[in-house]
């Protein structure tokens, strides 16, 4: 499997010729060329590869998700706006993990903020506890 993509490790794919179906790759869609400094959209697998169907839409054909995305080969967008894909390299996917991450915790309505609460409430009992002790002890001399 030939892909062209830039020599960094953090570069974008440059050929999609063989992206296909058939071998289901596994891709990370994002709106930068570096991966380092892209906000990831998805994280997918390709489906059907179409280089020549439906020319009257897409001029060049199409990259269809297993999720029912389609990536315009002709414009490099999906759904009308730019975007750039990364094969699923371990570099790349430990990027995409801490994005995921980090938009979990800065979800409000995402279940794992409970643990950073506690953690917190946690700290601050601890604060509190230490800062009467000291106050104590110098009562106490």
């Amino acid at each position: 499997m030939l892909i062209e993509f830039r020599n960094e490790p953090f570069g974008c794919l440059k050929s999609f010729s063989d992206l296909n179906g058939w071998q289901k790759q596994n891709v990370i869609v994002g709106d930068n060329e570096d991966a380092r400094i892209a906000n990831f959209s998805f994280k997918g697998r390709v489906a059907h590869g179409w280089p020549s169907q439906w020319h009257t839409r897409y001029k060049y054909g199409y990259i269809e998700f297993e999720n029912g995305k389609r990536f315009d080969l002709a414009k490099q967008t999906i759904g009308g706006k730019r975007v750039f894909l990364f094969l699923a390299t371990p570099q790349i996917d430990i990027q995409w993990r801490r994005q995921t991450i980090k938009m979990r915790r800065l979800s409000p309505s995402c279940t794992e903020w409970k643990a950073p609460r506690s953690s917190l409430a946690i700290l601050d009992f601890t604060v509190a506890l230490f800062a009467m002790h000291i106050t104590a002890s110098s009562v106490w001399q």
